[in-house]
């Protein structure tokens, strides 16, 4: 891209941005009722339409929706593609020779880690009791290796948080 083409397309977005972005991110809130992924959709359709406007297309609000609504539709596959893995997971540790998961990890651990949504579930248990890779997660997954990594660590601190949480109402009982 010449220097002068990427100040035309960073000109462009600003422009679409300013003009659109309150209408694909309302969009998406409507489509996904979660403000946190819409706004993160809305971020990855304002990409492709930078893409696009230095390919020389012409981008309108009927091309971003479709887009946003698009983005929005690969996310949903994405997750229930994650799901999907999990339930194989789930089902392998009830009929495998591996046994229960309790009997590998302690108790207080294995609940602590019921406890977290299923990706950071999923995540955590393919690179710490499977032991694969972060790659070898990203690939089972779908994800992108940042991504994988990200998940990991919010899943290490989400199951610190619920380890505490655990321990302190073990505490508490004691008492």
């Amino acid at each position: 891209m010449a220097a002068g083409n990427a100040t035309a397309v960073a000109t462009t977005l600003e422009t679409l941005w300013k003009q659109y972005h309150r209408e694909v991110v309302r969009f998406l809130r409507q489509s996904c009722g979660d403000p946190d992924l819409a706004a993160d959709l809305a971020v990855e359709t304002f990409l492709a339409a930078s893409r696009s406007i230095d390919a020389g297309k012409e981008i309108t609000a009927c091309w971003l929706k479709t887009v946003a609504r698009r983005r929005l539709m690969d996310h949903w596959r994405r997750t229930y593609r994650q799901k999907d893995v999990m339930r194989a997971y789930q089902l392998a540790y009830r009929s495998g020779d591996s046994g229960d998961p309790a009997d590998m990890v302690g108790h207080g651990v294995t609940a602590a880690l019921e406890s977290l949504c299923w990706s950071q579930r999923c995540a955590l248990t393919l690179r710490y009791i499977d032991d694969c890779t972060v790659p070898q997660v990203a690939a089972r997954l779908g994800l992108g290796y940042q991504a994988t990594e990200s998940l990991l660590a919010r899943g290490r601190r989400s199951l610190a948080r619920a380890v505490i949480r655990q321990d302190e109402a073990e505490l508490a009982e004691a008492s």
